[in-house]
């Protein structure tokens, strides 16, 4: 695709990227009513696996759309290709310009060269200088944290608690697999850290048997669930959209999900006193110094902001209503994958009459005739056979007409005029079903028009035919590939490009 072209799908890529993520914002707004009206009849594992569907379609900037939308928005890209009908002055001259004799562009001096950077692209260089920052400062923390347990952190040599640990990992369908305990003097909460070679960190303290159980069962469980990898790519979503300032609400409620659907699972079917007992042990990682944590490990505690929460769950027996929690975990879902549907972008064109209607595939050929042009919005255009579209661009009070290979979208010829007089225009096409004539341009001019797609060492040019019409046949080399090119002899258009591996 050519720079115009990917200039185009920048622009729309962008628009539709921001507004997915605004949809998202909006279904983060709608989870967080859900749970605060319906919190105690939603089982925890539920609202967080809902949290976890919402983080996956922050993953997935760019979807499918599905029909045409339930909310029209404007494309705000379609100001390139505008169709206007401006009065503009009585023609004091014409300069005509045929494309051999146009001056070529190398790649290093395309439309960027021309128009300096665009908006766009400023906004992705810093939307990717940022986000990069983010994942590259977790993966920092996580490394350096993975460090300090190496460092100052004593593999478990108590016989016992490593019974005691096994006796867990049996009774959880998890015997043989190599999760260590690691004794860190450095931590406060027992955590779950490592995710090639998983590790239960504890706090150097004196624990009982039953303590111990219930922090095996708490971190084993985040184990069985992948809850590091969880992590990981709520991390990544994060870092894709920084600037929401609701993915980081997202991000914490998913953390608080997390260890209360750890919580509900370790005490199914345990009555009061193991309830208490449990918010005792919890209660009991409260204070201490949290020195090189990582975003990208699990927490027993986990935190002031969730705590409340947790505990009230825990004394509070309720018992969840599996048809609600499974109602609104079927509703996120469908929600999110539908999310790509709700904003349908429309592009609207004010057409003068003329006698060809605005079509879809005309986009990219408006878009490449301004891009040659340096700018504008297309005044009219006429189709002047199936091969040939004549296009009239009105930049800087001057209007350019353009003669475009619609089915290679290589631009044929380029007229401007200062100042024009719509029935000049009008009377400029005699008869919309002749072929422009034009003279045969030289196999130097054919190389230039290859070498600006591929400029690279000639090897060879020659005349030849190619879907019955002279051309030129052109052979570079280029990037360690082989080029061949088959121009046009009338109009210069690139008939045909096909490319190999330099052997």
């Amino acid at each position: 695709m050519d720079e115009g072209s990917g200039g185009l799908v920048m622009d729309i890529n962008l628009q539709r990227f921001l507004i997915l993520s605004l949809v998202m914002a909006i279904l983060i707004v709608l989870l967080f009513i859900i749970n605060a009206i319906f919190a105690k009849k939603i089982a925890a594992n539920i609202r967080y696996f809902m949290w976890v569907v919402i983080m996956l379609g922050l993953l997935l900037p760019f979807r499918p759309t599905i029909g045409d939308g339930i909310i029209d928005i404007p494309d705000f890209t379609a100001t390139l290709i505008e169709i206007t009908e401006p009065q503009m002055p009585e023609i004091d001259s014409v300069i005509t310009q045929e494309l051999p004799e146009m001056p070529l562009e190398t790649p290093e001096q395309g439309v960027e060269g021309r128009m300096g950077i665009s908006f766009q692209m400023f906004a992705f260089i810093i939307w990717g200088t940022v986000a990069t920052g983010i994942v590259w400062y977790h993966v920092f923390q996580y490394i350096r944290f993975q460090r300090s347990i190496k460092r100052w952190g004593e593999l478990e040599e108590d016989t016992h608690t490593l019974e005691l640990f096994e006796h867990v990992k049996q009774e959880m369908s998890l015997e043989g697999r190599k999760v260590k305990l690691v004794v860190c003097g450095f931590v406060t909460t027992s955590m779950l850290s490592g995710f090639l070679k998983p590790l239960i960190l504890l706090p150097e303290r004196n624990y009982d048997d039953d303590e111990l159980e219930l922090i095996f069962k708490h971190e084993l469980i985040h184990y069985r669930r992948k809850d590091l990898w969880i992590k990981l790519l709520s991390v990544i979503a994060i870092a894709i959209h920084w600037f929401n300032p609701l993915v980081y609400l997202m991000n914490i409620a998913l953390q608080i999900e997390g260890e209360a659907s750890c919580d509900q699972k370790v005490l199914e079917m345990s009555d009061l006193k193991s309830r208490h007992f449990y918010a005792e042990v919890i209660i009991g990682m409260i204070g201490g110094r949290k020195l090189g944590m990582t975003t990208l490990a699990t927490n027993f505690y986990g935190g002031k902001k969730g705590i409340k929460k947790r505990l009230e769950e825990i004394m509070v027996r309720t018992v969840p209503q599996k048809f609600i929690s499974y109602m609104f975990l079927i509703l996120i879902f469908i929600l999110t994958i539908m999310s790509g549907s709700v904003f349908a972008m429309q592009t609207t064109y004010t057409v003068p009459n003329i006698n060809e209607p605005i079509v879809e595939d005309n986009i990219e050929i408006f878009e490449l005739a301004i891009t040659v042009v340096g700018g504008g919005v297309v005044d009219r255009y006429y189709q002047l056979n199936d091969e040939i579209m004549r296009i009239y661009i009105v930049y800087s009070d001057e209007t350019y007409r353009i003669e475009m290979d619609v089915i290679n979208h290589a631009v044929i010829g380029l007229e401007f005029y200062r100042g024009v007089n719509d029935s000049d225009i009008d009377n400029d096409v005699q008869d919309t079903n002749e072929m422009p004539q034009t003279s045969e341009i030289s196999s130097e001019q054919a190389v230039e028009i290859a070498m600006f797609v591929a400029p690279g060492r000639l090897v060879e040019v020659s005349r030849d035919w190619e879907n019955g019409r002279p051309a030129w046949w052109i052979e570079i080399r280029y990037n360690g590939m082989v080029h061949e090119f088959y121009i046009d002899m009338e109009t210069g258009a690139i008939l045909d490009h096909e490319f190999e591996i330099d052997d």
